[in-house]
């Protein structure tokens, strides 16, 4: 390959990355608009009720929070966009491998501190994971 061709192949990866960033960006505002809404429109006992059925559960039913399923999609992606740049990416991990260092009894943890924001728990408990990822690599 020439080096024109690589050139061309990174600005194409640069055209791609500002593709996804703006594509992320719309998630992201389509979910601040959905949680906006769901907040002005639903009672706090549907809200609460839908929150806590996720955290316990794992599951979310859209209709019986109020919202369109499209919505739930929405702010799923958002959520799991932000938990893969902010929390994971930082230590080397990618959502499915934190998650997979998450035992079935510890998942509602995980999932009270995504609806809390709590990020600063989670991202000591993705490097917990990273260390531990790491600490057994290097004794294999």
């Amino acid at each position: 390959m020439s080096g024109g061709d690589d050139a061309a192949n990174d600005e194409a990866d640069t055209d791609d990355d500002d593709e996804n960033g703006d594509h992320m960006a719309k998630i992201i505002a389509a979910s601040d608009r959905v949680m906006d809404r769901w907040e002005q429109t639903q009672t706090e006992d549907v809200r609460k009720a839908a929150i806590t059925r996720y955290i316990e559960s794992g599951e979310g039913d859209a209709a019986s929070a109020g919202m369109e399923e499209i919505e739930g999609h929405v702010l799923v992606t958002a959520y799991s966009h932000h938990i893969e740049k902010d929390v994971c990416q930082p230590f080397g991990l990618t959502l499915d491998t934190f998650q997979s260092h998450i035992d079935d009894q510890h998942e509602h943890l995980f999932r009270e501190a995504v609806v809390k924001g709590n990020w600063q728990w989670l991202r000591s408990w993705a490097q917990k994971v990273a260390e531990h990822r790491a600490g057994k690599s290097a004794t294999a």
